[in-house]
């Protein structure tokens, strides 16, 4: 995601994304799509690695498939990220899957249970969706799910991170970001 500036955007709100305050200018990704002329299959001891490479340099992936698990190890690279364009930008991970997950996302609390998340909902007061993007963000400190009758993804992650379900079958993850 590109970062809010008030003196490039237009809104009905001058708050700008900062440091502590995560504010897209869109609600549109811009997709950074892996180079497949550039992408390498490895080998390994313990299975099979795709290397990628991205449209932008500083950003580099590892796909890890182990032989006899059902799960894969993603590693990501990225940075240092460029802002000589004058824009902070919010680097995600987004996950997409054919899961009728009906705008529900599973988020845990503080590595112990999970907490139901409606899309656009909050259980105690009528929501006004002013941030569609980051109003749906929640802190994930270990992992998130979606799910339907048929299937579920989880993602567990190394630290802390912010996650969200934008639309169904997507988990998305806050990687990194440079205001």
């Amino acid at each position: 995601y590109t970062s809010y500036d008030s003196s490039l955007d237009v809104s009905e709100s001058n708050q700008n994304s900062s440091a502590y305050i995560f504010r897209p200018s869109s609600s549109e990704l811009t997709p950074l799509a892996p180079k497949s002329n550039e992408a390498a299959f490895v080998n390994t001891a313990a299975g099979m690695e795709v290397h990628a490479t991205f449209q932008k340099p500083w950003i580099k992936q590892i796909t890890r498939v182990v032989a006899g698990q059902p799960y894969l190890e993603v590693e990501y690279t990225i940075g240092p990220i460029p802002i000589d364009d004058g824009r902070g930008k919010d680097i995600v991970t987004r996950y997409m899957t054919p899961i009728e997950s009906d705008g529900v996302l599973y988020t845990d609390s503080n590595g112990r249970e999970f907490q139901k998340r409606q899309r656009d909902y909050r259980p105690t007061w009528n929501l006004t969706v002013y941030e569609p993007v980051a109003g749906n963000y929640y802190p994930v400190n270990a992992a998130l799910y979606i799910q339907d009758t048929k299937a579920s993804l989880a993602v567990v992650g190394d630290r802390s991170q912010g996650g969200a379900s934008l639309f169904d079958g997507s988990i998305e993850l806050m990687v990194q970001r440079r205001a």
